[in-house]
């Protein structure tokens, strides 16, 4: 009996220990998009502009709705753009972004020049600020998603290289593929850094950064121009979307823990 009742509270602890240990990210936001709408906030942290995206029901990853980013068909050297902008409470010197993303089965990420089709980019207070920071997806024919970091004053700080950045393969349209980056500015001694993980994998790591002396981080956007364009209309979806000053992870699923009874005895049943 004795063994029996042990076993059953380390049933019910271990979930919880996991909990506590992912709790240790501060939660900034996050947003599953079930409201319908873009209106969620958290501490001033939330939604600002939008450029052909909208949250649509039949979609979701979790639950009913996702935010779709529709990309307009165009012929060939004709870009496209679809962005959806938001706003931190608070500048933030080192922040983590997790969404799930689904390309469609028709995604095709033409050989135009320039190629460079964005996925993320953050920056200060206006978008012309020095040491932008983000992500595209340059070259081939899906896409090799590139660090850069976007300056108007001091250049690009690169695109990465082929041997650190990560391919989207034809196995991965279609499915809900979770990307998490990690943005940290160059507060003034070249200490930014960039992070990218697929499904929890690594895919690149930059640090020792020097971004222009970015103060902090307060606005940005998901996805954004494509330069190379689509061929037809191509729709990607994004859900579940988590901003945290920590790494992520997967997140657990919502558990209930249960509380042992007051009046639980426990008898021995050991002889002398």
């Amino acid at each position: 009996m004795t063994k029996k009742i042990y076993i059953t509270f380390l049933m019910i602890l271990l979930p919880l220990f996991s909990a506590i240990s992912a709790a240790n990210a501060l939660e900034l936001f996050s947003d599953s998009f079930e409201s319908g709408n873009l209106t969620h906030t958290t501490d001033g942290t939330g939604w600002a502009g939008s450029t052909y995206t909208s949250v649509v029901p039949g979609e979701g990853r979790t639950g009913n709705y996702a935010l779709k980013f529709r990309f307009i068909g165009s012929a060939a050297g004709t870009d496209a753009h679809a962005e959806q902008r938001f706003v931190l409470g608070f500048g933030l010197t080192d922040i983590y972004i997790q969404y799930y993303i689904k390309f469609p089965s028709n995604y095709l990420h033409r050989i135009d020049s320039p190629s460079n089709n964005k996925f993320i980019r953050l920056w200060t207070e206006t978008y012309s600020d020095v040491g932008q920071i983000g992500a595209s997806a340059m070259r081939g024919n899906l896409s090799n998603i590139f660090a850069e970091a976007q300056q108007w004053e001091c250049g690009p700080i690169g695109e990465g290289n082929l041997t650190t950045s990560w391919s989207l393969t034809p196995s991965d349209l279609g499915k809900w593929l979770r990307f998490e980056w990690r943005f940290k500015p160059d507060t003034g001694s070249g200490n930014g850094a960039i992070e990218f993980w697929v499904d929890g994998i690594k895919k690149f790591s930059y640090t020792n950064l020097n971004l222009c002396d970015a103060p902090y981080l307060k606005n940005g956007y998901l996805m954004g121009w494509s330069n190379s364009g689509f061929a037809e209309q191509t729709d990607i979806y994004i859900d579940d979307v988590t901003f945290s000053t920590n790494y992520i992870g997967e997140k657990l699923p919502n558990v209930k823990y249960i509380s042992p009874p007051d009046n639980l005895e426990v008898i021995s049943t050991t002889s002398n």
